[in-house]
């Protein structure tokens, strides 16, 4: 059974209003009791003596992805400096009433999956209305990501799988097998 804390966890996508989202990711890193996740791209780099680093470039420089509970989160944004730069992501409820965005962890932990693991067949796009309506409702039945549902697309005869994260970003994976996939319209 989960303990009450672990039930208060969730994720949260954090918007930066510096930009500044490598340097925050570091200074979070070194909390340690906080999950984090940043979509980044990764490249060699040589420098002038030779040596090569990998350098890396956030997908989106104002968004980071927080799990920790949401006082925690809170605590952190008024009593630290660099923590203060960073606001919770709304969205209307049913009613129109703002609502924090929180992302199912199972959701999350599948996001993850598909930006680290299957890197040459993803790519990142903030969400537009245009995304969600263009498209077959669908949902993916086989391999790591079986269970997560997105809109399918044919752009140049190659099928795409567009998979919304809440609203904030959408991972736009592309040659899906047939097989993999059952349309729900």
């Amino acid at each position: 059974m989960l303990d009450e804390k672990e039930k208060e966890r969730r994720w949260y996508p954090l918007k930066s209003s510096q930009g500044n989202i490598l340097s925050i990711r570091e200074h979070l890193k070194k909390l340690r009791m906080i999950e984090i996740f940043l979509p980044v791209t990764k490249e060699p780099v040589v420098l002038t003596d030779g040596d090569i680093v990998i350098k890396e470039t956030p997908w989106f420089d104002d968004i980071i992805f927080v799990r920790h509970s949401k006082s925690y989160i809170e605590e952190l944004m008024h009593k630290d400096k660099l923590c203060s730069q960073l606001g919770f992501m709304m969205k209307k409820d049913d009613n129109g009433n703002p609502d924090i965005i929180t992302i199912d962890d199972r959701v999350m932990q599948l996001f993850i999956y598909a930006l680290e693991v299957m890197k040459e067949h993803v790519t990142l796009l903030k969400m537009s209305d245009n995304l969600r309506r263009m498209g077959k409702r669908c949902r993916i039945l086989g391999g790591k990501l079986a269970g997560m549902e997105g809109v399918l697309r044919r752009v140049q005869n190659i099928r795409r799988v567009y998979i919304d994260l809440n609203g904030i970003i959408t991972a736009r994976i592309d040659s899906m097998p047939r097989s993999y996939i059952e349309i729900l319209e």
